[in-house]
């Protein structure tokens, strides 16, 4: 019945987030009202050690959205452009850019 439905939500859910490495053992995460770092995770629980040293035990099924402050993200500024601001871009899409911005010499874009 309703039991064994809130199992499978929580064993599914729980898949998923081993699955796609929503988040894993070590991260930093803000999940369903707990935020710290993730201790442990099972199929039917996610287990997040918070600043305080409690211990919150969440069922996956539980999970709607995720807020993980250990996923990395990174931007990189280089040198200057002609009109002299700093030229930025994110190291994940534009290679070209960052190769670009390598052979600048002396302040002057080449």
């Amino acid at each position: 019945g309703l039991g064994a439905q809130s199992l499978i939500t929580d064993v599914v859910s729980g898949f998923f987030i081993l699955f796609e490495n929503t988040y894993l053992v070590g991260d930093v995460i803000e999940a369903a009202g707990a935020k710290g770092v993730v201790e442990g995770i099972e199929f039917r629980t996610t287990k997040i050690r918070d600043g305080d040293g409690r211990l919150h035990i969440v069922r996956n099924g539980d999970v709607k959205q995720v807020v993980n402050y250990s996923k990395e993200y990174a931007m990189a500024i280089f040198g200057r452009v002609s009109r002299g601001k700093p030229n930025a871009c994110s190291l994940a899409n534009s290679p070209a850019m960052v190769a670009h911005s390598f052979s600048f010499q002396e302040g002057r874009s080449s």
